[in-house]
């Protein structure tokens, strides 16, 4: 049995005139007038929506549904209807407009499944057309769409609020009219990333670690100061070794749910200095031939020294890594800088070294009695006397050593 009266889309709308019994009796047929149902009434226009309801015959109704136009009207017995596509069976009646063809100017409707609405949880909407080989061209957002729009593909994942809007178009045919799908997306949100330890003021260096507790959302965060997103910033795997002050900035993404709101965290470090490091023996004048060995060292325990001896300044893994003394044969400048992992690297330690090359009072000689022409004797003096020592050629054995100026004796 059939209470309803399709005029599908793309075919030569058919009327039913509404009559008495008295003027058609029962089952009374009549051929299509200008008044037809489902044409501008005057002309013979097909429509592809419904007209408004005031132009109706009484107690008719008109619904857009699935790409058709379905009119619901009172049993034939109250109706006038044309033979050639209607009939009436029961008491009711049943038009079937493939009695006359389809109408191939015009394309149908896209449709869209599901079709727009609310929804709790992400859509995968498909559009089609029942008009074979056409194409469907569709825009999201405001925009109308026209034949050179995006081309459908494939079904479209819907997470957000939005609306989509197709048309469908073919060679030698009318475009369709636009369809337009609504869905309002009332998603559960993704919990916001949470930070371990939390954002504050520290002394040394801190790995920050961030979850959420929404189970398999996946985590994006910057530390540069722009503002992530789920397709924006470096996927979180492990925690962040933040050394300095830094501020980072999240944001938890999970399919079939809201993106959650980005939370900031600033860790403000305040690292405690390595110590300076420092020279032995103590930066000055040497007079002699023998090497000079400086050792460097830090107070602070673990620091790691680089030095430079060209005059250039050392940094953290800048420069040579100091592991023993260092032998010095001429005048020569040290910088040193110490680091420690955790700690701000030291101030740079300088120390220059100048090396006088000196003869020594030592070896045979020939001329006892004769005072070297160059060597020099360390120390200078003869103890507590006031007097020099100098470097004198012995008698027996002739050799070269120091002695008290005040000595004349034979030797």
């Amino acid at each position: 049995m059939f209470n309803k009266v399709r005029f599908v889309v793309f075919v030569v709308s058919v009327t039913m005139l509404l009559s008495s019994c008295g003027m058609f009796g029962q089952g009374a047929k009549t051929k299509r007038s200008s008044n037809l149902i489902g044409s501008d009434g005057t002309s013979g226009v097909i429509q592809n929506e419904c007209p408004e309801a005031n132009t109706l015959p009484i107690g008719c109704s008109c619904e857009e549904e699935s790409g058709s136009i379905v009119y619901t009207c009172p049993d034939c017995q109250s109706m006038s209807y044309d033979e050639t596509y209607c009939e009436c069976d029961n008491g009711e009646i049943t038009c079937n407009y493939g009695n006359i063809g389809t109408d191939d100017t015009v394309v149908v409707n896209p449709q869209f499944s599901p079709v727009g609405g609310s929804y709790n949880a992400a859509q995968t909407v498909s559009i089609s057309t029942s008009t074979t080989g056409a194409s469907i061209h569709y825009t999201i957002g405001s925009s109308t769409p026209t034949c050179s729009s995006t081309i459908y593909t494939s079904p479209l994942a819907v997470s957000t609020t939005k609306t989509i809007r197709a048309i469908a178009c073919k060679t030698g045919m009318t475009n369709s009219g636009v369809a337009t799908a609504s869905y309002n997306m009332n998603l559960s949100a993704a919990a916001i990333p949470a930070f371990n330890p939390a954002p504050n003021t520290y002394s040394s260096g801190q790995n920050v670690a961030i979850s959420t507790v929404t189970s398999g959302a996946t985590i994006k965060y910057t530390t540069d100061g722009s503002v992530p997103s789920c397709s924006v910033g470096t996927t979180y795997s492990s925690a962040i070794w933040v050394p300095s002050t830094m501020t980072i900035k999240a944001i938890a993404c999970k399919t079939g749910m809201s993106n959650s709101s980005v939370t900031t965290g600033t860790y403000t470090i305040n690292l405690s200095s390595v110590a300076a490091p420092a020279f032995s023996p103590t930066p000055g004048t040497f007079n002699t031939t023998e090497n000079v060995n400086v050792s460097i060292s830090s107070g602070t325990s673990g620091a790691s020294i680089y030095y430079k001896i060209d005059g250039s300044n050392p940094d953290c893994a800048v420069g040579t890594l100091y592991s023993g003394y260092i032998p010095l044969a001429a005048t020569t400048t040290i910088k040193a800088i110490a680091c420690k992992s955790g700690f701000n690297k030291s101030s740079i330690s300088t120390g220059t070294y100048t090396i006088v090359d000196q003869a020594t009072c030592s070896g045979s000689c020939t001329s006892p009695g004769t005072e070297h022409p160059s060597a020099t004797c360390t120390p200078a003096t003869c103890g507590t006397q006031t007097s020099t020592r100098s470097c004198i050629c012995q008698n027996r054995p002739t050799v070269w050593a120091c002695e008290c100026d005040t000595y004349y004796g034979p030797h």
